[in-house]
Order: C-alpha cells, then sequence, then structure tokens
C-alpha cells in the first residue's frame, strides 16, 4: 500500500485548513481541558453565589419634567406670562448642569438628613432602615464622622437608648459628632426590631455619592423633556430623593424670580420718589414763567397774532383799495370841466350818499351832453342842467377827501397795529424754545414717572404670582425589581470569567510555549513535510510494536512505513534516523521502525551510528559486543558485527566497543564498502544517527541513506531550531528529509482522549474499535 507523497501532503494542506470552522478549531483547543474550565465555574459560581448574598441590592429611580427652552419653543401661555414678566425662557443643557450642580444636591442632603442614615443588622450585610427602622436621624453642625453606633428603641416610653443613655424624641443633643435628635420616621412602612446602629457620614461625601448616582438628560437632540434618573439602594428614599431634588430646583428657580422681583421693586419705589420730586419742581418753573411772560398758551397767543396780522393786511389793502378809487374820483370830478366821460369804478366805496352823488353827476352830465347836440347853448333846460352839475361837484368833491381822510387814518392805525404784532411775533421763538425746553423736561419726567408705576404694578404682580420655569411630567417612580446585582448577568460573568481564566492559562500553555506543540506549528516553522506523528507512550517498555495496551502506536508507525516511500517502484531502502538535538527519540523511532517492518516478512537491520550516545546499542544488551567501530577499524568482519535480536526478521549492528574518536571512524574507507554490502544482504536498513545541531555525523552518513527522518518531539524541540531548520547547511544536505513528530502527548486533563496532533481544530489519532466485552475504545 503506497502513502500519500510529501507533494500530496503539501497540496492538500490549504485545502483541508478551509474545511475547519471556528467552532472545531475552538473545541479543539480547548475542549481537552474541560475539567479545568469546570472547576473554575464551580469555584466562580460559588463566588457569584456569596456575592449576589452580601450585595445591596440597587433600584433605578427615574422621573420626568419638562423645561421652557427659548431655542425649542416651549412657552408660557399668554395670561401666565403676561404676569410672569420675569419668566425666563432657558437652554436645556445648561439647566441639567444646575440640576446636577452640588448646591442642588447639599440643600437635598440637607432637608432629608441623609448624613445619618440608619442601618439594620442582616445575616450576610447591613441592611438599611429607611423603611424599617421606627426612628431616623437628624444633624446640624457636622463635625466628624463615626462608623456605627448600637442603638434601640424604647416604643412604650418612646425614648432612644444610645450606650445606655436615653435620649428623648425631637430634642436636640450635642455629641462628638455635632448636633443630633431622633424623630418618628415617617417613612418606616414595615417596623422591624433590629438591632439598629447609625452612622455619621460627611455631607460631602453624601452629595458626591447622590451626583455619582444620578444621570440627568435630555430625552432626545430636539425635545426639552429631561429624564432624571437615580440609583439607590432604597427605593422609597430614592424616590424622595429625586422629588426633593426637583422641588429644590424649582424653588430655587422661585427664589430668584423672587429676589429679582424685590430688588426691582425697591429700586422702583426709590426712583418713583426721586422723580416724583423732580416732577414738582420743573412744574413749579414752568408755571413761574407762564405767570412773569404773561403766557397762557404760547401757540394760540402766536396763532391769534398771525391771524390779526393777515385780517389787519386785508383790510390795508381794501383801505388802500378805496383811496385809489377816491383819487380816480376826485382826479374824474376836477378834470372832466362839464364835459361827459366814463365815470371811474366806485369798487370798494361803502358810502351810498357818495355813490349816489356821483351816478347823480354822471346822469346830469349825460343828460347835459345830449341836450347840447340838439339845443343851443342858451337854452334854459340846458343853462339849468350846468348849474346842477356845477353844484354837485363841489358835494362830491368835499365828499371824497373827508372820505379819504378818515382812509388815511384807519391805514395809519392799522400799520400801527400790525408793527406791534410783528414786534410781538418775534419774541415768540425764543419764548416757545424756553417753554419748549420745560415743557420736554416736564413730559420726559412725566414719562418716566409713568413707565415707573407700570412697572412698579408689573413687579407686584409678577412677584406675587411666581411660577416655576419648569413643568413636573412624572413624579420619582421605582423600578420594580432591582436592576443590580442582576443574578443572571452576575452568574454569566462568573461564568465568563472562568471561562476567561481557563483560556488564558490553557493560552499561556500552550501558544506561548518555547517547544513545539502542535503539528501546525511545524508546518508553519518550515517546509520540511511532516510524514508521521507518534504518540506519547507511558510504558517502560522501549519497543512498543504489537503491544495491546497502546495498539494505536502500532498503526502510527505503519502508516509512518506507507508515509516514508518504502514502498514503491523506487523504493527507499536505507533510512537515516537523526534529530536536531538529544533527548528527542530518534532512538525510539528507530528501533520501533525496524520493529514494524520487520513484522512486515522483511529482512530489517538496524545500525547504530550514534557513537557517542548509543542508546539503541544499549536497549538490545549489545554494548560489550563488537560493532560497527571494530568493522570499520578492520577488527573484525561483517558477519561478525551483525547481531540477531528477539524479534525475527530484525538484526542489529551495534556502536562497538572502541567508541573513541567517532567522526575519524566514520570517515573510514570501509564506510562506503560497509553500505554496499548491507544493501545487498537486508531489504531494508534503519540508521540511528548523532543529531545533527552538535556534530556533523549525520552530514557525513547522508549521502549513504536514500531518505532522513528528521525526528521533532513534543514540548522537547525549541521551535527556535525549527525556525533556522530551512537554512542550516547540515539539513540542507540530507537526502529526502522528512519530519516525524515523535511523543506526541495527549492534550488537557482526560489523559488519552485528546493529542496535539495536526493542530487544524481537531486531532485525529487512529485506534482500533473493538466492540465485545471488553469495551476496547479510541485511544
Amino acid at each position: 500500500m503506497a502513502g500519500p507523497s510529501n507533494n500530496d501532503i503539501g497540496t492538500n494542506k490549504p485545502h483541508r485548513k478551509n474545511q475547519i470552522n471556528v467552532v472545531q478549531l475552538l473545541l479543539f483547543r480547548y475542549w481537552p481541558y474541560w475539567p479545568l474550565f469546570l472547576a473554575l465555574s464551580g469555584v466562580m459560581l460559588s463566588a457569584a453565589w456569596a456575592y449576589l448574598q452580601i450585595a445591596r441590592p440597587v433600584y433605578q429611580i427615574t422621573a420626568t419634567i419638562l423645561i421652557k427652552d427659548e431655542k425649542k419653543g416651549v412657552e408660557d401661555p399668554r395670561m401666565v406670562e403676561s404676569l410672569n414678566i420675569y419668566t425666563s425662557k432657558k437652554i436645556v443643557e445648561n439647566e441639567i448642569e444646575v440640576i446636577k450642580s452640588k448646591t442642588l444636591m447639599q440643600a437635598t442632603t440637607g432637608a432629608l438628613h441623609l448624613s445619618v442614615p440608619v442601618f439594620e443588622d442582616g445575616l450576610f450585610a447591613d441592611v438599611s432602615g429607611f423603611a424599617s427602622s421606627p426612628v431616623s436621624l437628624e444633624l446640624r453642625d457636622f463635625i466628624a464622622e463615626t462608623e456605627k453606633v448600637n442603638f434601640y428603641y424604647l416604643a412604650d416610653s418612646n425614648k432612644v437608648v444610645v450606650d445606655g443613655i436615653p435620649f428623648n424624641l425631637g430634642e436636640w443633643y450635642r455629641t462628638a459628632n455635632g448636633e443630633i435628635r431622633f424623630v418618628k420616621n415617617v417613612h418606616c412602612k414595615k417596623e422591624s426590631r433590629g438591632p439598629f446602629f447609625y452612622s455619621v457620614i460627611d455631607p460631602r461625601k453624601v452629595t458626591n455619592t447622590l451626583q455619582k448616582n444620578l444621570l440627568v438628560q435630555a430625552s432626545n437632540k430636539l425635545s426639552t423633556v429631561v429624564n432624571l434618573i437615580l440609583k439607590d439602594e432604597v427605593p422609597q428614599r430614592g424616590e424622595l430623593i429625586l422629588n426633593t431634588l426637583i422641588e429644590s430646583y424649582n424653588e430655587a428657580g422661585i427664589d430668584a424670580k423672587n429676589s429679582l422681583a424685590a430688588n426691582t421693586l425697591k429700586f422702583v419705589e426709590d426712583r418713583i420718589k426721586t422723580i416724583e420730586r423732580d416732577l414738582q419742581s420743573v412744574e413749579q418753573d414752568i408755571e413761574n414763567y407762564k405767570s412773569q411772560r404773561g403766557i397762557v398758551d404760547l401757540s394760540e397767543q402766536g396763532k391769534l397774532y398771525l391771524e390779526n396780522v393777515g385780517d389787519n393786511d386785508q383790510k390795508l389793502s381794501e383801505l388802500n383799495m378805496q383811496l385809489a378809487v377816491l383819487n380816480k374820483l376826485e382826479d374824474y370830478v376836477v378834470k372832466k370841466n362839464n364835459a361827459a366821460g366814463i365815470v371811474p369804478s366806485t369798487l370798494g366805496i361803502t358810502d351810498l350818499r357818495l355813490s349816489a352823488l356821483i351816478q347823480k353827476l354822471y346822469d346830469s352830465e349825460i343828460q347835459y351832453e345830449r341836450l347840447k347836440k340838439t339845443t343851443a347853448e342858451n337854452n334854459p333846460i340846458l343853462l339849468s342842467l350846468q348849474a346842477e352839475i356845477e353844484n354837485l361837484r363841489p358835494g362830491v368833491l368835499e365828499n371824497v377827501r373827508n372820505q379819504r381822510q378818515s382812509l388815511k387814518t384807519s391805514i395809519s392805525n392799522l400799520s400801527s397795529t400790525n408793527e406791534r404784532y410783528a414786534s410781538m411775533l418775534e419774541t415768540i421763538p425764543q419764548k416757545e424754545r424756553e417753554l419748549l425746553e420745560a415743557n420736554r423736561q416736564q413730559a420726559i419726567k412725566n414719562n418716566v414717572y409713568t413707565f415707573l408705576l407700570q412697572k412698579r404694578e408689573e413687579t407686584a404682580l409678577s412677584y406675587a404670582s411666581a411660577v416655576s420655569d419648569s413643568r413636573l411630567v412624572d413624579r420619582a417612580q421605582s423600578s420594580i425589581r432591582p436592576i443590580a446585582p442582576n443574578t443572571m448577568i452576575t452568574y454569566a460573568g462568573a461564568l465568563g470569567l472562568a471561562l476567561f481564566f481557563g483560556i488564558a492559562w490553557v493560552t499561556k500553555k500552550e501558544i506561548f510555549s518555547s517547544t513545539v506543540l502542535f503539528r501546525s506549528e511545524i508546518e508553519s516553522l518550515t517546509q520540511i513535510p511532516v510524514v508521521a506523528e507518534i504518540s506519547h507512550s507511558t510504558l517502560r517498555d522501549y519497543v512498543v510494536i504489537e503491544n495491546k495496551k497502546i495498539p494505536f502506536l502500532t498503526e502510527q508507525f505503519r502508516q509512518l512505513r506507507a508515509a516514508a516511500g518504502l514502498y514503491g517502484d523506487s523504493p527507499k531502502r536505507v533510512i537515516m534516523i537523526t534529530s536536531a538535538i538529544g533527548g528527542e527519540g530518534k532512538s525510539f523511532i528507530s528501533a520501533n521502525f525496524a520493529t514494524s517492518l520487520a513484522s512486515s516478512k522483511r529482512k530489517v537491520l538496524m545500525l547504530d551510528l550514534d557513537i557517542r550516545n548509543p542508546r539503541l546499542t544499549h536497549h538490545f544488551n549489545a554494548g560489550k559486543s563488537a560493532g560497527v567501530t571494530e568493522y570499520l577499524n578492520g577488527e573484525i568482519s561483517l558477519e561478525e558485527a551483525i547481531g540477531r535480536t528477539a524479534t525475527k526478521n530484525l538484526f542489529l549492528i551495534g556502536a562497538g566497543k572502541n567508541r573513541t574518536n567517532p567522526t575519524e571512524t566514520l570517515l573510514s574507507a570501509n564506510f562506503q564498502q560497509l553500505f554496499e554490502k548491507l544493501r545487498d544482504r537486508f531489504d531494508y536498513i534503519i540508521v540511528d544517527t548523532a543529531p545533527v545541531d552538535p556534530v556533523i555525523d549525520a552530514y557525513i552518513i547522508s549521502p549513504q541513506c536514500d531518505a532522513t527522518l528528521f525526528v521533532v518531539r513534543h514540548g522537547k524541540t525549541p521551535k527556535t531550531i525549527l525556525q533556522m531548520l530551512d537554512d542550516n547547511i547540515k539539513v540542507k544536505a540530507l537526502n529526502n528529509i522528512s519530519i516525524v513528530f515523535n511523543g506526541v502527548k495527549s492534550r488537557g486533563l482526560v489523559k488519552g482522549a485528546f493529542g496535539y496532533g495536526y493542530g487544524y481544530g481537531y486531532e485525529y489519532i487512529y485506534a482500533d474499535l473493538q466492540s465485545g466485552p471488553k469495551g476496547k475504545s479510541k485511544a
């Protein structure tokens, strides 16, 4: 039966690796150590159980508030906004920091007296007595901390006994820790008998602890809803803390508004008094100015003056027009000389008598001119008309002149009046400017006064109607069950730690080992093919072939025979077996390999050329017999050197008795002839040589051999040797070298079940499967 060649092995390796998944790899690497993982799991689960008994349960308390944010559109109704003028639309991010501030947390700590907690002795750990203790403590003027002060409550007398000293409820007592008093616990749901004790803690530490356990965050980036999350051992106390914190936050906002309103109101009142005095002074100055200048209403007076000047100018125009008409009439009367003509217009003449005289004169002259053309000059009628005309003219002239004199007088009076009005109008701008300045000051003071009166009313309304800028959405409510410690998570964490420590131990033992443990390591460090794996034997027998206790070793050596290329068209008959360093089992491989070949009815010779340390010779009790050294030195013949063994078809040439100068012995002229003779007599020759690293014996022997088996021992051969194996000149000179992985031990804590083997994710160890009463199983 022909075994796979070296090329076949190299070709199939990647394909085989692709077939191995991660689960198989993990099972291969860690399943052999399942007792370790089981023991660690037991220890960790026990520790987890103990932790759950000791650990105090932690609840999660949540509350929700809505904050008015100027950037996100949360506004008050108009009525509330109009009353609360000091409302401020806040930024959510800033308010979150305010809620988490030490100031508010200190106020909450002080209000609830959290720095003097009461505890009840428990079986495994102390339990908070917040909801079980009949009394609670209050602290003021903190001085120092104390860890544990035992007390008990006397329900009959309503007293608390501390160190044998009774204390009345509600009374303050001076202690080394500060002033304390015992009060009835209003939060007690189910009274316990104790025993109880209290501790005094620095309020700053309590504040810092609460800050660490408090989470304040917006529900999302666009929302003004803020979630408050607190972790506490007592759900009732956690709810009380959150509700008190929210109340403190709202009260702080209202106090800030009231403080602002109070300061504003005080300022407004002071300003109103000052403005009242200034306004009275300005009004008195205006009153005095008007009295001294005779001013009632300067603008109305100026308007009246302007109207009078306009009326006078109109009257002057009319009078001048009348005067011109009178002059025309006078010229008409004087220059007419009884001749008829057009009478000047009497427009504007209001004297009816003068108008009648002019009309009568005009009519007489017209009649005179008409008669003059038809009658003689001495006609009595004509003469009568002429006399009448002459009599009318003096009366007209006198009337015209009288009226003209009257008009001139009126014109003079009107002109004088206008000059007086013009003089008064010239002084009006200055008076108006002075009065306007006074009125401006009065108006400014009056506006300020009115504004301050309005603000005083608004401030008073705001002070009376101050509301918080936040609104409570959900009051504090605790989770139904504790969020920590989580039983499932705790046990899962314990198992995880057990797995981690187990993996860490296995990793340290195997992966970080400086020696070769896995076949995969050999294949990754050198290109020399691995042709076989030989399991570790715990038997003291040197030859283990056909041993019924370990039948798998017999099969492994059979596989080695096939993989070493001993069968086929050009079989390898002379096999040299060597290693890098001593103690890697090359002699063991040589003896059992030769025995395996002999069992196949082949004539096999074992040639022990490890002259310096002939383990093979000693095992077969040939140390006192002549051997190869005597033959090479010409002292004995070949037939004398060859010895028989207890195994049929198996022969041995020992190292001999004279083992001085082994290298010079191997360089003997008879060395090559030795192999030529042996090839004629034996089917296979197994040559056991010295390791290649310290000496060059294998380098000398290799040309006489067909193949070389290089032994690498599990847990013995250093990885550094394999890393340099491909570049080692001595190794390169060896013919048809291949590796035998020797001494492969079982992995883990279950002996014989798992090996280091191929290292691809599973272990393949062939064993005969037998059924029957003996119940043999896979090795």
